[in-house]
């Protein structure tokens, strides 16, 4: 399921034409501020919304062909940290310590989500699990994110040593 997620396999942005009666749909979009599509309006007011889903189709491709190696850079970057401020601590050092802990935070409460999800959602496929879990991709990309900086500055340590090493040379 993680593999689904940080992948984005299942997303994609449709404009379909909305079904129920005009007096229901009339009044969600009184309560939304949003449009609907519906079958008896001219195809040409719709035109924006189309290219709003190519548009939005091309970022999900974007995030579908970069989103393993996101997820990937972003648990080495998080791993790091750990080491780091594990370290830090060693030396009583407790600058990085609150970072820490709201990041493994995130991640338990990721972890929980998907596991009481698929738990109460076991009879459902896949795809329906999916939907069940789009809550858990907010903070899988806010992990990235965080894990993406400390993956950053592992790079910048590991090229500052190596420049110490040449000079010393």
């Amino acid at each position: 399921m993680v593999k689904l997620m940080m992948t984005y396999q299942e997303n994609s942005t449709t404009c379909q034409e909305a079904r129920g009666t005009y007096e229901n749909l009339a009044l969600m979009s009184n309560i939304t501020g949003v449009h609907f599509r519906w079958s008896e309006t001219s195809s040409t007011y719709y035109r924006m919304d189309e290219i709003i889903v190519s548009i939005e189709n091309h970022i999900v491709h974007f995030y579908q062909k970069i989103g393993g190696t996101a997820f990937l850079v972003g648990v080495l970057g998080i791993a790091g940290m750990l080491v780091s401020v594990c370290i830090q601590i060693v030396k009583r050092k407790y600058s990085e310590t609150g970072i820490l802990f709201v990041t493994l935070g995130m991640g338990c409460s990721f972890v929980i989500l998907i596991l009481a999800v698929t738990w109460f959602c076991n009879f459902l496929s896949d795809r329906k699990i999916y939907d069940y879990l789009c809550a858990v991709i907010p903070l899988m990309e806010a992990l990235e994110i965080v894990g993406a900086y400390y993956f950053y500055k592992m790079i910048r340590k590991i090229e500052k040593g190596i420049f110490k090493l040449w000079e010393n040379e």
